[in-house]
């Protein structure tokens, strides 16, 4: 974690901190994380030192082959790198085996594409741009980016006009700039037009991307007079939540059978991990994996917990009649099942219509996220609170931009800072009608 990060994590802090202690907290929280990850047959304890390697591969093949300390393998993890390819050896010398391996990767995975579309530009590093544009090649790329408010991954958006060069520092051991250079691009300004949401969705969103001074600035292209539909919930708890959310439910799929979409393309539901409304949370004992004191991988015994959504009871629905995106699927959900996700996963999906449950919990979780107080850290003219208020209600906007005609926005509290500006907005609506 960098010191400016730390700093503004602590800054507004009036305790005096143990730093050592919080040391050892992050220290095991970092193992705890790569223990996760074991156990999920992903353990990758440097994912951008595989970036890395991918530089190496692409124009220092040679310099990888030393670092990777290819010459000391035995003869068997020789050839068990090759698995069916062991033909293609031909008794060449290593070096010059591994090189034309490389290649023949590198250029059969190249051949596969004419051109690169890459979505959410802005949240790539700039190894990852870099690698990206040399491997490709900068002529058969398209990318899509926006600014600083739609970061999820840095802190900082990825500039796409400009590339840089890399060679092996062999003291360091590592990659180190040469040069950057400026990309010739053809530049296509962002419009603010929406072909998605209609206008009553995005006077919303607009209403609360201002309240939060963030520059959003949405227009609606539909001139049809179907302006769509925003209802809002202010009953918490199952009774309070399930009455109107049933009757929502029972009109949106009707309109979807109007419309003769799929239960899968009309209507999803969003909902917050760590609701104790939407969940019953039971106890399983399983096997897994830890990082012990001396740094070890080793076997262990762990009790988890499972979250079984009660929707389909609220809904008085059979639970086939969803697909559970949390639920360790392996299948691909099918067009007969309403989808049900968290709010963390809905990025780059979208339905006609869309269920927001329990939004100010949601909104107050990531307001208090470690992240939330680094979000446009190098916007000097934020406060702690800003920045978390801005990133949590990036995560709202976000989820609230996925439906196209209807949305069913739920909140626990209306006294919250979330169910207050909700209030706000239905006020405002009821003016501009009167």
């Amino acid at each position: 974690m960098a010191e400016r990060e730390i700093y503004l994590k602590f800054s507004n802090s009036k305790k005096e901190r143990d730093w050592h202690k919080e040391w050892e907290v992050e220290l095991q929280r970092q193992k705890d994380k790569i223990a996760g990850l074991v156990g999920k047959d992903i353990f990758l304890t440097d994912y951008f030192q595989v970036v890395r390697n991918l530089m190496m591969a692409a124009n220092e093949p040679d310099v990888l082959f030393d670092y990777l300390k290819i010459d000391e393998l035995s003869d068997e993890a020789w050839h068990e790198l090759w698995e069916k390819q062991v033909e293609y050896l031909h008794g060449k010398p290593r070096r010059d085996a591994f090189k034309e391996r490389i290649n023949r990767s590198l250029g059969g995975f190249r051949s596969e594409f004419d051109v690169l579309l890459i979505d959410e530009g802005q949240d790539f590093h700039a190894l990852e741009r870099d690698w990206i544009l040399q491997f490709f090649g900068r002529e058969n790329i398209v990318v899509s980016t926006g600014g600083q408010e739609q970061l999820v991954r840095f802190t900082e958006p990825c500039d796409w006009t400009v590339c840089s060069s890399y060679r092996f520092n062999q003291e360091q051991q590592n990659l180190e700039v040469v040069q950057t250079q400026k990309n010739n691009i053809f530049e296509i300004k962002k419009r603010t037009k929406s072909y998605r949401l209609k206008p009553e969705l995005v006077n919303l969103c607009n209403f609360i991307a201002a309240h939060y001074e963030i520059d959003l600035g949405l227009e609606s292209e539909m001139h049809n007079g179907d302006t769509g539909r925003v209802f809002m919930d202010f009953g918490s708890g199952i009774d309070g939540m399930g009455k109107q959310l049933r009757a929502v439910v029972q009109a949106c799929k009707g309109e979807g059978e109007r419309n003769q979409l799929s239960p899968y393309e009309s209507m999803m539901f969003l909902m917050n991990a760590g609701s104790d409304v939407l969940f019953n949370k039971i106890k399983v004992s399983s096997k897994g994996m830890q990082i012990n004191e001396h740094d070890n991988v080793e076997e262990s015994e762990a009790d988890n917990i499972n979250l079984n959504c009660r929707l389909p009871e609220i809904l008085s629905m059979g639970n086939e009649a969803f697909y559970w995106y949390f639920a360790g699927n392996q299948d691909e959900p099918i067009h007969g099942q309403y989808r049900g996700l968290y709010y963390e996963s809905c990025r780059g999906l979208e339905a006609w219509s869309v269920c927001c449950l329990e939004i100010d919990a949601f909104f107050e979780m990531k307001k208090q996220e470690e992240q939330a107080a680094q979000y446009l850290a190098n916007d000097l003219f934020l406060d702690e609170e800003q920045r978390r208020t801005r990133y949590a209600a990036h995560w709202v906007l976000l989820a609230l931009t996925r439906a196209i005609d209807t949305l069913y926005i739920q909140v626990n509290d209306p006294a919250s800072e979330l169910g207050k500006l909700l209030m706000a907005y239905q006020q405002v609506q009821k003016q501009a009608r009167h």
